[in-house]
């Protein structure tokens, strides 16, 4: 346990390690950040910033907890970010649709019926739309109903990491970009050290983590119109940007393949056509990828104090949701440094 000031190393500078290292410094703990390309190039390049926790149609377990928990905080710290480092993020606050193309199967109907209770107990906007109502909401969308969510999210993950360090900046901060981290034992000067650095950290740690492909579009189209993310089968989301521009993806890809791929492009955009029709004359203006880190025969992320240890912790593996549960995460790890416990819903994810 930290009750005074101590020097902290946070390795990664991706959404995760940029929001720890800000709280660590808004906790008054010594920080020094090591990234070692540029910030948000790994995990967070593959991610289009979609924070969904309650439109999930998974009722309960420690991981929807934890995805509740860090949801609730994004509202919260978001402007105190924006009012630290003096930058705007864009974020969403239109909430999430699930379009379904063809009527739920009976199991999928009682999966959602179960959600929204569950959810509107919890005092979430969880609910199902469909004919007329659904036609104001999305106009030229195909669709027979949609599972909205009030409550979910959407931010621009690369401005928010750059918004990030700077409000740890602000806050004293050290932030050493192209710095890698070969060996844990080039960090002995530090007292606490906390491996936030995705796919980086099974070479550090020795943890088995999978990388799983993502690539994304980034279309125009001056016919489409959309105010909150459309969330599609396979999982694929069409975001709103400004000037008729959309990101849409990203793909899931868990065999090592190389990446782009052209066949990715195609399959994103008739997904995206056989919604939406208008997107029939969208033009493609860029492509990416990014490697989401994915734990190996364990649920993620992995979060805590490294075993036999209360000097290394490790904040990693979090797959699809690094963004959604940067807050979350962040406070943990502040917790367990400051305090020696949380009573966030961690304990279930420790290594």
């Amino acid at each position: 346990m930290a009750a005074t000031r101590v020097r902290c190393a946070v390795v990664g500078g991706g959404a995760v390690g940029a929001a720890i290292a800000y709280r660590l410094a808004e906790l008054g703990q010594e920080v020094t950040l090591f990234e070692a390309a540029r910030p948000g190039e790994m995990a967070s390049g593959a991610a289009l910033g979609v924070l969904l926790a309650a439109g999930s149609t998974k009722r309960t377990g420690e991981a929807v907890a934890l995805r509740l928990a860090g949801l609730s905080l994004w509202d919260r710290w978001l402007p105190e970010i924006e009012r630290r480092s003096g930058m705007r993020v864009p974020y969403n606050r239109q909430g999430v649709w699930r379009l379904y193309g063809t009527p739920p199967t009976l199991a999928e109907w009682q999966k959602i019926e179960g959600a929204i209770a569950q959810r509107r107990q919890e005092g979430w906007d969880l609910r199902w739309v469909s004919g007329a109502e659904l036609a104001r909401a999305l106009p030229g969308w195909q669709g027979v109903g949609a599972l909205y969510s009030g409550g979910d999210r959407q931010v621009a993950p690369r401005p928010l990491i750059r918004a990030l360090l700077g409000a740890a900046r602000s806050l004293g901060a050290r932030i050493e970009i192209h710095r890698p981290v070969a060996n844990l034992t080039e960090l002995e000067n530090f007292e606490r050290v906390v491996v936030a650095a995705g796919l980086g950290s099974a070479a550090l740690l020795g943890v088995p983590l999978q990388a799983v492909g993502g690539q994304a579009l980034r279309v125009h189209c001056p016919d489409a119109s959309l105010a909150s993310v459309v969330r599609l089968d396979e999982d694929i989301n069409v975001v709103p940007l400004p000037d008729r521009e959309f990101w849409v993806g990203a793909t899931v890809e868990f065999p090592p393949v190389v990446l782009p791929r052209p066949e990715n492009v195609t399959h994103l955009l008739e997904t995206l056509v056989q919604a939406c029709p208008a997107f029939a004359q969208a033009e493609v203006r860029e492509t990416w990828v990014g490697y989401r880190p994915r734990p190996v025969g364990r649920s993620a992320p992995i979060l805590g104090f490294w075993p036999g240890s209360d000097r290394l912790l490790v904040a990693t593996g979090h797959y699809r949701n690094g963004l959604l549960l940067a807050w979350i995460t962040a406070e943990i790890i502040g917790d367990l440094i400051v305090h020696g416990h949380s009573d966030r819903p961690w304990q279930s994810f420790a290594p």
